[in-house]
């Protein structure tokens, strides 16, 4: 994994830190929000997979959705903490990898212009 950019290394350790969250989830909740929570997050990762591994004239579209994907992101993970399913230990980890990830993304971005 190492020849991946940092930002794919960086969603798919998102996607880890994720995957045991939702697993504490109330029991009602885990199959609603939590799977959303999951598949959000590796949507993004297949993204940013595509943009990597795509042709040059669609990586821009992509990336966009990849940074529509993160702010998806951001607003579910946010709602886990407001309902009290994951703690300001574990928002704070998970809204630290979307940052990297936003900011990797809009300099990806910049350097496609």
């Amino acid at each position: 994994m190492s020849d991946q950019p940092v930002v794919i290394v960086k969603a798919h350790a998102l996607i880890k830190a994720i995957i045991p969250a939702t697993a504490h989830f109330p029991r009602h909740q885990k199959h609603i929000l939590g799977k959303r929570l999951e598949e959000k997050a590796l949507d993004l990762l297949d993204l940013l997979l595509e943009a990597y591994y795509g042709a040059q004239k669609s990586k821009k579209s992509t990336l966009y959705r990849a940074n529509l994907a993160v702010e998806k992101l951001r607003h579910l993970i946010r709602l886990t903490f407001e309902l009290t399913y994951i703690n300001s230990k574990k928002l704070d980890q998970l809204m630290a990898y979307l940052l990297e990830i936003g900011r990797m993304i809009g300099g990806w971005i910049k350097s496609l212009k």
